[in-house]
């Protein structure tokens, strides 16, 4: 005789059926994760409602606001110590990690990083000076002066600041059109009728045959250490007034896009150079592209042999150092620290050899640098009478190295996993510009390959900035005493 049990055959059931979900579960190894889909303004109101129990009115949300910086006002209890402490930490966050900064671990990867990007300061800063319109020297001292004053008020451990293509080019660009004496004209439409910018032989013309960069030298230098200050003072504005938060409008698909047109700007740039031809017009403006190109097919009969044999060796010898040795995987594993060739500056020494025994110049006609100046500059005022001329010009500058620059912080804070600050790397960016224009540097900003370079090599702090700056100075003096091919 059976017995008949209903909660046992209710459990074997309910048992059952948990194993079939289980084991169904198991069987497909899918485990579905679901949440709602945020804007700013639905995340802010999930969190008031967790706190407060129903979202408020924009007017709520703002007496709120208010409510809390009253409280918190109520507490507060100034002193002028913590508020000179306050200021001077904020202004300088190197004062907050200083303090911190691990000998052992990091004073020998930050000694060599800085050392390799002083390497690579030395021939970027001679040729991005040439694509900024000025003589190759200028490049230098934007190598060091800026990185003097970013380093102690930047909040990035990783980005490089200096000279770059983009920002080069757009600075040749000013400089071309209103240093050069090709035609006095109105310094711009928002200047009062029949007045001249105080620049000697301000000009508006699209093209120019002038291209010896120490041609009409002191108008050069009072233009571009002004545009230096204008940007300066953009950066800085837009830091003070807390507009670093744009970075979230720049996408990685604008940067990309940006840096994939530029890079078309500079190898188009040194088509002259490379074919030594030297009647080839430079354009500025619309159809700048063009206009280079047809020139160009039309002027390559005339191209002047030895400058492109000279060319070609040093471009293969890039190629080379690249590829069978800095970006040679095999190579660099079996290295006990990665610790790329600098083959760049190898050119710039060959270079200046080959120029000195084999008269490069005088006997074949290849263009030279010449002699670089050695010490530095003397301080000196930039002339702010003609900054309206290209207030615009410089306020373009200004959003172009913004935009480098923040977006390599944010990528490597978030790589490496640190907060940066994006108002203060404006205030730093402006403060640095601004302290270079005293000493007739060029725009600077961050750099993309100086920027990789010092991190695949394993640089951790600020502190490397340090050393860059000192291996550039050191290295500017054994390097550039003679002639080097440009």
């Amino acid at each position: 005789m059976s017995t008949h049990n209903p909660d046992r055959r209710e459990s074997g059931v309910g048992d059952d059926s948990v194993l079939l979900k289980s084991s169904t579960l198991r069987a497909r190894r899918n485990i579905i994760v679901t949440r709602p889909i945020f804007s700013q303004d639905k995340f802010d109101n999930s969190q008031e409602l967790g706190e407060y129990g129903t979202p408020t009115s924009p007017w709520g949300k703002l007496q709120r606001s208010v409510h809390r910086k009253i409280s918190a006002a109520r507490e507060w209890r100034p002193s002028l110590y913590r508020l000179v402490l306050g200021f001077l930490m904020g202004a300088f966050p190197i004062l907050k990690w200083i303090p911190r900064y691990r000998v052992k671990q990091y004073l020998a990867k930050d000694c060599i990083a800085g050392f390799t990007v002083g390497i690579m300061n030395i021939p970027q800063g001679m040729a991005y000076s040439l694509l900024a319109s000025m003589p190759a020297v200028f490049g230098l001292y934007t190598s060091f002066f800026p990185v003097l004053i970013y380093t102690l008020m930047a909040t990035s451990k990783h980005v490089s600041v200096g000279v770059f293509a983009i920002v080069s080019i757009m600075t040749g660009k000013v400089v071309n059109r209103y240093a050069l004496p090709t035609r006095s004209v109105a310094a711009a439409s928002f200047l009062p009728a029949g007045s001249n910018a105080s620049i000697p032989g301000l000009t508006d013309s699209i093209a120019t045959e002038e291209t010896d960069v120490n041609s009409h030298l002191d108008a050069r230098i009072r233009v571009v250490v002004a545009l230096t200050m204008a940007v300066g003072i953009w950066q800085l504005l837009m830091g003070l007034l807390g507009l670093g938060y744009l970075t979230v409008y720049l996408s990685d698909q604008l940067v990309k896009g940006f840096t994939t047109g530029s890079a078309f700007h500079v190898f188009t740039s040194q088509l002259k150079s490379i074919f030594g031809l030297r009647k080839m017009i430079e354009y500025n403006g619309a159809f700048k592209l063009i206009y280079t190109y047809r020139d160009f097919f039309s002027m390559i009969k005339d191209t002047h042999i030895p400058t492109l044999i000279v060319s070609i060796v040093c471009t293969i010898f890039l190629l080379l150092v690249k590829y069978l040795f800095n970006d040679n995987a095999w190579i660099q594993r079996r290295l006990p620290m990665r610790l790329p060739i600098p083959g760049e500056l190898l050119v710039v020494i060959f270079g200046t050899l080959a120029s000195y025994l084999m008269a490069l110049g005088p006997k074949y006609g290849v263009d030279i640098v010449g002699l670089i100046p050695l010490g530095m500059p003397v301080p000196q005022v930039p002339d702010l009478s003609i900054l309206p001329a290209f207030a615009l010009d410089s306020f373009a500058i200004a959003i172009v190295s913004f935009a480098i620059t923040l977006s390599l912080s944010k990528l490597y804070a978030t790589k490496y996993k640190y907060e940066m600050d994006s108002s203060q790397e404006l205030r730093a960016l402006g403060c640095s510009n601004i302290f270079g224009g005293f000493f007739q540097c060029i725009p600077s900003t961050g750099s993309l390959g100086r920027t990789a370079v010092q991190t695949s090599i394993g640089g951790e702090t600020q502190f490397f900035w340090q050393w860059d700056t000192s291996w550039s100075l050191s290295l500017r003096h054994a390097s550039v005493a003679s002639s080097w091919w440009r």
